[in-house]
């Protein structure tokens, strides 16, 4: 049954004043690797969130503070509420809650610390330090934790992400593409499960009371056993059929929703940026093995291989080795993150004492779980399954930070 998606055009701004160049659309989140997620992309949102005492983070019992925007289903048997953070999207779903709530809390673990080893340190001191060290653990866990399975040993390489001692660069540009956000690095969505605690994913869109009743902990535990959908399958029925439902066929497509956000923001073709932004061969035919199993689906829906749009084009390209996405999002994603650890000047890997950083860099999320909701066991990586290589281990066999240095 077809059915028409409403889509909110994104707000387009002029490139520059003076110079005549391409408009682009507006982004209301900043492009550093920043923990905006946490602390808001403005001074009169991260104002909203702090407690203006002892350098904390607002909080209602451990769980993230009350949105009056009531951006949320709420449920009138129960005592559920809005949350907000530093990102408007927490209420999406209960992982990103989690996520959000796990930041908030280490935010506030590391103040606590820091209060104990300098008592006459000022709510702003305090804050400031402990901002500067959760951007760090941020950042860390997506260039050393995530960023390699994703590119591939390869792909690191070739856009210098594995190296520590990269200098700050004026002259890049550390904006993030309209290619990055609008199609490659929305290849996440193909990995969404239709499951999660073992119920349907759409029985938690925006419905707050369920990390309420079932608690963080138990969310987090979800999040770290579940295993996603593989990449470059079909997309999961959670996220085509039924998301964000209301009711029988009142839902939305979220993959419809990609492809034609990348039409309302004017992207090149996936020939376009192959040949000229990531100076890739040209995809000649349906047939070309660059479109993995995907070509004969494409040839229905577009006349000609220069046709083919980037987000749909993407996804159907084989995976680099060792890494999940092909070669054209690799490309993408791979510059993007290179610019940003090149281009800002407050990247955390120039921003610390040798030995403060060694104590960053023995951070991984799986610590970061384990300080935030006290699970017992969880497996060192946790953007892996579990297996023999990376069985469950408990939390305090897990390295972690050393405040002390920080003092």
């Amino acid at each position: 049954m077809s059915q028409s998606i409403k889509l909110k055009y994104v707000i387009p701004l002029p490139h520059r004043i003076i110079i005549v160049e391409p408009r682009e659309q507006f982004n209301k989140i900043t492009s550093y690797i920043d923990a905006s997620s946490v602390y808001g992309s403005s001074m009169s949102e991260l104002d909203a969130l702090r407690s203006k005492s002892n350098g904390m983070l607002l909080n209602i019992n451990n769980r993230l503070p009350k949105n009056p925007a009531n951006n949320c289903i709420l449920s009138e048997s129960s005592n559920s509420y809005c949350f907000k953070a530093g990102d408007a999207r927490v209420n999406v779903w209960p992982g990103l809650v989690t996520i959000h709530t796990i930041f908030m809390r280490q935010h506030n673990l590391i103040a606590a610390e820091l209060k104990k080893l300098n008592s006459s340190w000022s709510d702003e001191e305090l804050f400031q330090k402990t901002r500067k060290i959760v951007e760090a653990i941020n950042a860390h866990i997506n260039y050393y934790e995530y960023l390699p399975l994703v590119l591939g040993p390869d792909q690191m390489s070739k856009y210098d992400l594995n190296k520590e001692d990269l200098q700050y660069d004026s002259s890049v540009d550390p904006s993030i593409p309209n290619s990055f956000s609008t199609a490659a690095f929305r290849f996440g969505h193909l990995q969404i499960p239709d499951k999660h605690c073992g119920q349907n994913l759409e029985n938690f869109y925006y419905r707050t009371e369920i990390v309420i009743q079932e608690g963080i902990r138990n969310n987090a535990q979800c999040l770290s056993d579940e295993v996603g959908q593989k990449y470059g399958s079909h997309p999961s029925d959670a996220i085509c059929n039924h998301l964000f439902e209301v009711g029988p066929g009142a839902s939305n497509d979220l993959v419809a929703l990609n492809i034609q956000r990348g039409r309302d923001h004017g992207l090149e073709s996936l020939n376009g940026f192959r040949t000229k932004v990531c100076n890739l061969s040209r995809i000649t035919n349906f047939t070309d093995p660059k479109l993995g199993n995907s070509g004969e689906a494409l040839s229905t829906v577009y006349a000609h291989v220069d046709d083919i749009e980037l987000f749909p084009g993407g996804v159907a390209e084989p995976s680099v080795p060792g890494g999940i996405v092909g070669e054209t999002f690799a490309c993408i994603i791979g510059k993007t993150f290179s610019d940003l650890k090149k281009g800002d000047r407050f990247h955390y890997e120039r921003n610390f004492t040798q030995d403060q950083l060694k104590e960053i860099k023995k951070i991984t999320l799986a610590k970061v779980i384990c300080d935030t909701t006290s699970p017992g066991q969880i497996q060192p990586n946790v953007f892996r399954a579990t297996s023999s290589s990376n069985h469950k281990t408990y939390c305090r066999n897990i390295p972690g930070i050393d405040y002390s240095r920080f003092a």
